[in-house]
């Protein structure tokens, strides 16, 4: 097995821009579509900039469309760096959408682990499994605050661009999301948080279906939501993306952060597998009912 973690700063549209260093301040204003914060690639649009310690100076204010038609960026004071932010976090700002009202997703870091499994058993893989785990670290938006009965306006702001976000790393790995085959989900909150709160910024339709709509899934997401220390194992189940029953793609993705997640943050994963289980061979679901006289839904046949 052959493995790779990469850890980067900022948000996913910067990922492919070049170069330099310095702090960010952008405004996305949202103009319709389905453009996502963690889009591969660099920027279209007009890319007036000066050479400056090597790397590039933007205009204190230059609009620059993005990779998805209907989003705008607008940066202050921004050098490019080749994997994004090399110091400051990024703050993305949303005007209104469907969902109402403004919509701020503060990311401390994003996280990206893959690994490709090429011998199982000592064997050679037929074909090499690839598997890829996408975190974001954040506040908490319910820490240190007195017990909140409700908790949907925060899931309202947060979940949907952070699907995107991660949406977006997933992909950047896979390739597409048609090769995408195996999917699951996860979150860890921090110590002055509750379970409820890990819960509430995955378990919800404006954050699953962001991802179930980009690799043509069906199935619901496998998923934990725990709570942990810096450090703690990020665990993401996966299974089939379009058959349930699937066993061969019966799958678990796992990494750690070193600093996360502090008392006052969330961590929310996505994870992605690119084929099953190498030398799979334990059948699947549908067998074990053929075999018992059970019909689809697990009882017994009449």
């Amino acid at each position: 097995m052959s493995g790779s973690q990469s850890q980067r700063r900022g948000a996913g549209p910067l990922a492919g821009l070049e170069q330099g260093r310095a702090h960010l301040a952008f405004q996305i204003a949202h103009g319709g579509g389905d453009g996502g914060l963690g889009t591969e690639g660099g920027l279209g649009g007009r890319e007036e900039a000066a050479a400056v310690d090597g790397g590039y100076e933007l205009p204190q204010v230059l609009d620059l469309e993005g990779v998805h038609a209907g989003w705008k960026f607008r940066f202050s004071e921004f050098y490019f760096h080749k994997f994004g932010l090399a110091k400051g976090d990024a703050m993305a700002t949303m005007s209104p959408g469907q969902e109402g009202g403004r919509m701020t997703l503060e990311v401390r870091k994003v996280v990206s682990y893959v690994e490709e499994t090429r011998v199982e058993g000592g064997r050679k893989a037929g074909r090499p499994l690839l598997m890829v785990l996408s975190a974001a670290v954040l506040k908490n938006p319910w820490a240190g605050k007195p017990f909140t009965e409700d908790l949907r306006p925060e899931i309202l702001r947060i979940a949907p661009p952070l699907g995107d976000l991660l949406v977006g790393e997933i992909l950047k790995y896979t390739g597409s999301g048609d090769r995408v085959e195996g999917y699951g989900k996860a979150a860890v909150v921090g110590a002055d948080g509750e379970v409820e709160h890990a819960s509430a910024l995955i378990h919800t339709l404006r954050f699953g279906n962001k991802y179930r709509n980009a690799v043509g899934g069906t199935s619901y997401l496998s998923f934990t939501n725990s709570r942990g220390a810096m450090g703690c194992p990020i665990v993401v189940p996966m299974m089939h993306k379009n058959d349930e029953g699937m066993r061969s793609h019966y799958l678990t993705v796992q990494t750690t952060i070193a600093d996360a997640p502090a008392a006052d943050e969330v961590v929310v994963a996505l994870g992605a597998s690119v084929g099953g289980r190498p030398h799979h061979r334990i059948g699947d679901r549908y067998q074990d009912m053929r075999e018992m006289g059970l019909d689809p839904a697990g009882k017994e046949a009449s």
